[in-house]
């Protein structure tokens, strides 16, 4: 008799533990394609269907981005029966790439399962995205990306008075190598203009160069002040090298792959010098020497170096303890052909003493 209960039980368990909810999703991965930022939010329903022999309830469907929004079936799901989890993706001031996840909890044994949507936005032309002032504008950062040197470039910025007063502008900053006009200067409400940015590099050095350009904005007497900053990366155009020159370049090389200052005191000036050989048949020139940190000194930051010589620049730092971050990158620029800009990371260990050990 015992055997029998007992048989009886281990029948019931593998029973129940066959008896089991089995979820069959009809994709666990969607893709949207290239689809336009304007045309809004975009949906998708991730199908699935109850293939196992008992009920089950979906508990919860996470998004962890806040540009998608999920809703699925609540009600339990019966054997042989579909539910739906429904995906909204809101594509506005989205442009780009995307792949994002949803994390959708079962009752079956706490199970997680994943979906995932993606896609790529394309962004839309002319839309007014950042501020200016008073002022919606495409952007307050525009870079020209790489200008050869000698050269100019145009660029326009679009703006627009989406206020109900109009709108004065003017110009503050001025810049040698930046001539900037404002049209119209004055802006009626619903009015688009443009700011027009003309960048000439004929006397500028090579490397980044980075420029803020402040416009005084006046709305019912109201002034205040608005923004743009103007960014290009200046390099040397080697197309117009004759053949005796490529068949004969400079070439630059340095003793180090990173600069390692060690360890130091705060407050404490410590200086190293750094060591740059040609190793090629005209004169390397070094245009330009640069960091990311401004707590640097670089000395000298212009160097001709004749083919088969080296020379030293030096840099320097004085740590304080309101200013002890010396991470850095240095760059250097020069008329090799073949490795016009060069960098390396700067490290190094800032000691700071115990006041309760010093002598005085």
């Amino acid at each position: 008799m015992k055997k029998i209960i007992v048989i009886n039980i281990i029948l019931m368990i593998w029973g129940l533990l066959l008896s089991q909810p089995i979820i069959e999703f009809e994709t666990l991965k969607y893709d949207f394609g290239n689809i336009k930022e304007e045309a809004g939010p975009h949906e998708f329903d991730f199908n699935f269907i109850n293939i196992g022999d008992v009920p089950f309830r979906l508990l919860n469907v996470k998004a962890g981005w806040g540009c998608t929004v999920p809703s699925w079936s609540t009600e339990e799901i019966k054997p042989g029966q579909i539910g739906i989890i429904s995906v909204q993706f809101d594509s506005n001031n989205r442009p780009g790439k995307f792949n994002k996840s949803m994390l959708v909890k079962t009752n079956i044994n706490d199970k997680i399962i994943r979906l995932i949507i993606e896609g790529n936005v394309i962004l839309t032309p002319g839309k007014f995205r950042s501020k200016i002032g008073y002022l919606d504008s495409g952007t307050n950062v525009l870079d020209f990306g790489d200008i050869f040197l000698k050269t100019s470039e145009n660029k326009t910025v679009s703006i627009f008075n989406s206020t109900e007063d109009t709108i004065y502008i003017k110009q503050i900053s001025e810049f040698e190598h930046l001539n900037i006009k404002i049209e119209p200067q004055i802006l009626e409400p619903e009015q688009i203009g443009e700011i027009t940015i003309n960048i000439s590099t004929i006397n500028s050095r090579l490397g980044k160069s980075i420029s803020i350009c402040y416009f005084e904005i006046t709305k019912k007497e109201e002034r205040i002040k608005g923004h743009l900053s103007i960014s290009a990366n200046i390099v040397e155009d080697f197309s117009l090298l004759t053949d005796w020159e490529l068949a004969n370049p400079p070439m630059i090389n340095t003793n180090f792959q990173k600069i390692d200052l060690g360890k130091f005191e705060l407050n404490k000036l410590i200086t190293k010098e750094i060591e740059i050989e040609n190793r090629g048949k005209r004169n390397l020139l070094v245009h330009n020497i640069t960091t990311t940190n401004s707590m640097y000194l670089i000395s000298p930051t212009k160097l001709t170096i004749e083919p088969g010589k080296k020379e030293i620049f030096k840099i320097s730092i004085k740590p304080t303890t309101d200013r002890n971050n010396i991470a850095s990158k240095l760059t250097i620029i020069s008329n090799d052909p073949d490795q016009s800009i060069i960098s390396f990371s700067i490290t190094g260990d800032v000691i700071q003493l115990d006041w309760r050990y010093k002598i005085y």
